[in-house]
Parts: structure tokens; sequence; C-alpha cells
């Protein structure tokens, strides 16, 4: 982002009138799809070139940044080990329980692909630290899970879990060293620590709902010199620091993406401000002070991208992890109990029974309901903080979780939602709708959104079916005034979201084939768009006639809020859910 805009607007305009010039056609008239693709790269090509030339130093800066983001901050060999060991436990967990506990040949597969793409050595790369990493665990790991032709692969799930979880305590010991957490910008980039200029802005000032002054942007002084590795869910990410021109420091994880996630999550924050931008002009979510958290993504290459962050976000894993570690318990012992019960059982977990008994059991004797009560007294003593804090935060879950049932997105594991530590605002990460093979939003979950013990049990009845209750009604009639807009906007979302899951599954070539997808997914964009204007509606006041005694008018949303805390729902939930916290 360059605040020199202002003075390229002049030396652009020519780029920019070719690249907004109509495309030529055939003579009989058809436009040409394979000229339009080429004609599209060659208008890009225009842009930069003339960017070059105008403004040469600042290009110069901007990509120099840019390659020391992308070959600086890369997590270490054994932070990625890391990350697949922990993928791989989790994958154990999600496999379908059986009374003889084979590994299945999924799994072999999977891991005999991870040995092959962390211990293959390079020697031309010249990458010294790869090849050390190799040389010191790659006998051992491969002694481990990848045997000789003769001996036979660990017998069962539970004896490969068992390597796996020795596997993930060394590392986590390896990458947890206080010299491995905090680093030092001059060590890992000596380019960004001696870098200063007045021309480059602070990224993500373009994605608010506010117009852009260009004489007011903050510019980018400086890196702050200490660099923190953020450690959560198995991911390793750098989190760097930008001071502003005005004082302020500006955090941001740089995060090594698949480009289509990264273009969802952009899709997300544009329907973050669209929702904004309603609930403040009317008036029931507006005295609410209803507001999303926007969380701010700028991609700067194919897979690397910037997250906005701050220190104060602690996610409901990382609470549940600190809370384990001082009752000095297995994190995954919840996880084990729940496959050791289920194993024993008839019918495994197809026994409604036993996975009732199971979630007791790990309720009273594995989880406690006051986990994320006791950690919120050890961060607000005031009673009048604790008070707002707590308002907020039900406010902000109740938000979370409407947007989580119109829009049919399920898969609210603990570590997707986070919260900050100041003013209780959640925080949605990987938020956004999956599709099944017939191109339709599909989330075959029991409940409606995240409403579990240890958060009711924080908020109270009183703010469960008070706060929450009353912000759930506010936004649905929010949205509902406001429909005809939304369903134009959906129907957007929908179809971008569409095409960038489509371009996962198959190639598209050419203008020409984006253009044949379009058409063949007009009925699908449709029925998306149908279905989440459906759930709107499901949650409108109840019809009294010929109801003695008549029903409360939200008594759709009490009954919503009734399926998220009903203990028969959340006993069937999968246990990498965690519907026992």
């Amino acid at each position: 982002a360059s605040a020199a805009s202002g003075q390229a607007k002049s030396s652009s305009a020519a780029a920019s009138r070719t690249a907004t010039a109509p495309s030529t056609g055939n003579k009989d008239g058809s436009s040409s799809s394979n000229g339009t693709s080429s004609n599209a790269i060659r208008w890009v090509e225009d842009v930069v070139s003339v960017l070059r030339r105008s403004h040469p130093t600042l290009m110069t800066e901007v990509e120099k940044m840019l390659d020391e983001f992308s070959r600086r901050f890369k997590p270490e060999p054994e932070e990625e080990l890391l990350g697949a060991v922990h993928a791989l436990i989790l994958k154990c967990f999600k496999q379908q329980l059986t009374i003889n506990d084979l590994v299945p040949q999924v799994l072999q597969t999977t891991i005999s692909r991870v040995c092959r793409k962390f211990f293959t050595p390079d020697p031309k790369s010249g990458n010294k630290k790869h090849l050390a990493f190799v040389q010191k665990y790659k006998k051992s790991f491969e002694s481990d899970f990848l045997p000789p032709k003769g001996v036979k692969f660990p017998p069962t799930l539970e004896t490969l879990l068992k390597k796996l979880k020795r596997w993930k305590a060394h590392l986590q010991y390896r990458v947890g060293e206080r010299s491995q957490i905090h680093l030092r910008l001059e060590k890992l980039s000596p380019y960004l620590i001696r870098f200063q200029s007045y021309d480059i802005e602070i990224p993500g000032q373009y994605l608010t709902d506010q117009e852009p002054t260009v004489d007011q942007n903050v510019v980018l002084h400086r890196f702050h010199p200490d660099v923190k590795v953020h450690h959560t869910h198995g991911f390793s990410h750098r989190r760097i620091g930008m001071r502003g021109n005005n004082g302020k420091q500006y955090s941001f994880l740089v995060q090594y993406s698949i480009s289509h996630i990264t273009r969802s999550d952009e899709r997300m924050m544009q329907v973050y401000v669209l929702f904004n931008r309603m609930m403040a002009k009317y008036k029931e979510t507006r005295n609410r002070n209803l507001v999303f958290h926007v969380p701010l993504v700028v991609p700067l290459t194919h897979r690397l991208r910037l997250m906005q962050t701050n220190e104060a976000h602690i996610s409901l894993e990382e609470v549940y992890e600190q809370s384990c570690a001082v009752r000095k318990i297995d994190p995954d012992k919840p996880l084990l109990t729940y496959r050791e019960m289920m194993r024993q059982a008839k019918g495994c977990e197809q026994n409604i029974r036993a996975r009732m008994d199971a979630y007791d059991n790990i309720c009273a004797s594995v989880v406690p309901d006051y986990i994320l009560s006791r950690f919120v007294d050890k961060i607000i003593r005031a009673p009048d903080q604790y008070w707002v804090f707590k308002k907020e935060f039900a406010a902000q879950i109740a938000l979370s979780g409407f947007l989580s049932y119109i829009m049919n997105i399920g898969d609210r594991s603990l570590h997707k939602l986070s919260f900050s530590k100041k003013s209780g605002r959640v925080i949605n990460s990987e938020f956004y709708p999956a599709y099944n093979q017939f191109c339709l939003i599909d989330c075959q979950e029991n409940v409606p959104f995240r409403l579990t013990r240890n958060i009711t049990t924080f908020l109270t009845p009183l703010m469960v079916d008070g706060i929450v209750a009353s912000v759930l009604t506010a936004a649905n009639s929010c949205l509902l005034r406001n429909q005809d807009v939304i369903r134009n906007y959906l129907c957007l979302f929908i179809r971008d979201d569409l095409l960038s899951w489509n371009s996962t599954k198959m190639s598209m070539p050419d203008d020409r084939g984006q253009r044949q997808l379009e058409t063949q997914l007009r009925d699908k964009i449709r029925n998306n768009v149908g279905l989440i204007i459906k759930r709107l509606h499901m949650l409108m006041p109840s019809n009294q006639e010929n109801k003695n005694p008549p029903m409360p008018m939200n008594s759709k949303v009490l009954q919503l809020i009734k399926d998220a805390t009903s203990k028969e729902r959340l006993c069937m939930m999968s246990s990498t859910w965690q519907p026992w916290f």
C-alpha cells in the first residue's frame, strides 16, 4: 500500500485507461475468450511497468520488503513437523472407531507422504538448516512411522497415537524454548531493521467501511525490533510489529496460507463490513452497540498474507490448554477417554447411550465447567469492568452464533473462536461455508452454533436468556428489514465463493470455461441464497393465532438456544469439536 498514490494518479492514468478499455471481439460480434485472458495479463503488466517508471525507488522498496517477508519469516523445519504431527493426531481421533482399532490404509499413506516431504534431503538447495534437521530426525522418525519391508506398521491406532504424542511433546519442548519464541529482527532480517520510509502505508487501511483519505492515512515509519513466534493449534506464525507515524504499533501475523482460503477470508471480511453498516443504521442493533469484529487480511503473494492481530487476543483452545497445564492434565485426555469408552460400547459411535455416558463422564471428571469463568476472574478484577466484559462477550457470542446459523457454517472448534482479553469482542477464524458435491452449503451438525458448558456457566442464565436471546432477535430483525439488499450481496458472495471452491477441484484454462461454469452454477447460487434467507424467516416471531396460552415473541430464538445447549445434541458432536468444554 503506497502513500504516493496521489503522485501516481497522473502517471498511471494511461495504464488505467488501458485497463478499462473494452475487449476486442471477433467479426461475428462474439468476444474472444483467449484474447480477453491475454489482454488481462497485458493490462496488469502495463500498470506495473508504469509504476516502475514513475516511482522506481518506491517499487524497489516494496518488492524488497515482500521478498524479505517471504524468505525470512518461514517456520523452522521443527515447527512445520510439529504442525504435521498435530494434524496426524487429529486425523487419528477423527477415524471411525472399531473394536480391533486397526490403522486404516489412508492414514498409513498420509504418514508415508509426511516422511517423504520432511526427510528428503536436497543438497543442491544449500539449506543448511533443513539438512541438519534431516540428519537429526530422519532415522528416528522413520523407524517409528515408516518401518522397513517385512516389519509391521504400528498395529493399532492406540499405539500410533502414543508414538505421535511422544513426538509432539518433544517438538513442543524444542520450539517452545525462549530463544525460539522471542526473536530479534536484526538477526531475522537486517534489511527490515534498517528499513525507514515515509512513502509506504500501514497495510489494511483500505479494507474498512470508511472512505480512504490518503493525507490522513498512517504511514509506516519502521518495524519493531522484537518478533514473537505465535504457536497455536500446531501452527507457528511470526508476529511482526509496524510502528506508524502516529506513534502507534500495529501487529500482524505473517501466515503462509492456501490462496482460495485467503480469498474466502476476504469475502467474509466484506460480509462483516456490510452487516456492520446495516446494524449501525437499525435502532435495535445500534442501541445495543452490536458490531462484528472485522479481521483484516492483506494478501502479499499467492501463498503469503498478513493478518492483523493483537497480543490481547486468545482462543478458547489456549484457555483450555492453560487450565490443563495448571491442573497437570494432558489436553488430549478427554479425547482418549472418549475413544476408550466408545470402543468398549456395543455398536461403538452408533450407540447413543454410550455417547451420553462418555459425555457425562468427561464433564464430571476431566473438563470442569468453570475453566472460562476462572480465567476471566484472573484477568479482570474490578466488578464494573467484569460486568461490561461479560455483557460484551455475551453479545459477541450471540452475533457469532447468529451468523453461523443463518449461513450454515459449522466446525467451530475451540481454536477457531478467540476473544479479546480487554474488550470481550469475539474473533472468528476460518469462518466460511463448506459445500458438498452438489455445490450446496452443507453442515451436518446437531447444534446450530457453539454455546457449550463453559460459555453458559460464565455467562449465567441471566445473560443467556437475556442478552444472547435479545441480540439474536435484534440481529435477525435488522437483516430481515434489509433482506432485498442482502439477497443481492449474497448472490455475489456465493457466486465468488463457489467459483473459488470449484477452482480447487478443476482447472479453468480460459474465460470461456469460467463463463460456462457460472451458467451451470446459477441455480446452485439461487438455492444457496434462498436457504440463507429462509433461515432468517425461520427466526421470525411466532404467529399467536389459535394458541392458548400464547407463545413468547422470541420462542423460536429460545428454542435455538435450547438446541445449542442440549446435552442430547452436544453428545452427538464429533470428539474433536470438544462439546464438553
